[in-house]
């Protein structure tokens, strides 16, 4: 194998020409700064959604409830920045419903009261539905169970 000598070597024949230099270093620099804020934008910057689910809750909070001839179905808990809501379908399945303010009671798991929140239900003809979104504490969020009473 023959040895190269870095004496004898013309490095001045292995410069590259400015112009190319001054066309391709910027260009690299904006597609390395494009990719940085794509990449933070995907990492960091996410939709703002007020509502996020409260993870905390019973299985038994949300299962059907009957109050009546009232059907309460697809219970749903939501928890948002200051206020957590408590929302369900109620179906009729007897004689026309007048409205009514009902007190929905939250239990512990012993089934002692913990809290109280009026709701007012609606006139719901028989066979007809109505979606309620009612505003609870925090601290009936993590209940139990609940019944309505009313």
């Amino acid at each position: 194998m023959k040895k190269i000598d870095i004496k004898k070597i013309n490095f001045k024949n292995l410069k590259v020409d400015n112009k190319i230099i001054k066309i391709v270093i910027p260009i690299v620099a904006l597609v390395l700064v494009v990719s940085i804020c794509i990449f933070i934008g995907i990492a960091y910057i996410k939709p703002k959604d007020n509502k996020k689910p409260n993870l905390g809750i019973s299985n038994e909070l949300v299962k059907d409830k009957t109050y009546l001839s009232l059907s309460i179905q697809n219970i749903e808990i939501e928890e948002g920045e200051n206020l957590v809501h408590l929302m369900a379908n109620i179906f009729n399945n007897g004689e026309t419903f007048s409205d009514r303010m009902v007190d929905i009671v939250f239990l512990d798991q012993e089934e002692k009261e913990i809290g109280r929140v009026p709701t007012f239900i609606s006139q719901i003809e028989h066979g007809g539905a109505i979606r309620i979104d009612t505003v609870i504490d925090k601290k009936s969020a993590k209940a139990h169970n609940f019944r309505v009473e009313g």
